[in-house]
């Protein structure tokens, strides 16, 4: 289960709306999340890092039910990563049920996806699309590796080690198979 793969500290990609869609403003989240959350730290686990991510300009890539299109714009933006021990521990310290938990938790979670998206889509909005324009007028500090080489995601790994364990090692990529 996902509870047990976090358990082992091991990534855990969702989408904590339920579902892929393609609107630009961000739904509200499921309690599933707040479930996947909750529960590890119960079972006396350390807290998933929860490292929110958003995108802008996919809905330009991947059209539903069109081909891929390209040469178009897209910003990512990876927000500031949280824990939630010290949260959960205070939630049960005043005997709060699983389930309302769950909602308090999911609740933060859908309040970093606000915040993401709407960075994301101030950096959008102020780029021009060209890879070697950076914007003058966004409010707020963010990492220009990310934001040099937007289709490419060679720079992601740097801004996501800040919250991995030192120990933490990205999988080394399969080695093509040799033709007899």
């Amino acid at each position: 289960s996902a509870v047990d793969r976090l358990a082992l500290g091991e990534w855990v990609h969702i989408f904590p709306e339920g579902f892929v869609h393609q609107n630009s403003e961000p739904r509200k989240c499921r309690l599933g999340v707040g479930r996947l959350i909750v529960d590890t730290i119960l079972e006396g686990r350390k807290s998933p890092v929860v490292l929110p991510v958003y995108h802008a300009g996919m809905k330009d890539v991947a059209p539903l039910d069109e081909n891929l299109q390209f040469r178009k714009k897209v910003v990512g933006y990876v927000g500031d990563p949280k824990t939630f021990d010290d949260f959960v521990a205070e939630m049960k310290q005043r005997g709060m049920s699983r389930p309302d938990m769950y909602k308090a938790v999911a609740e933060v979670v859908e309040e970093m996806l606000k915040e993401s998206h709407h960075r994301c889509y101030e950096l959008y909005y102020a780029w021009n699309g060209h890879p070697r324009h950076m914007p003058q007028t966004i409010s707020f500090d963010f990492d220009p590796l990310l934001w040099h080489s937007p289709p490419i995601l060679r720079s992601v790994p740097s801004a996501v080690e800040k919250v991995l364990p030192q120990s933490w090692q990205w999988p080394a990529r399969a080695a093509a198979p040799q033709s007899p």
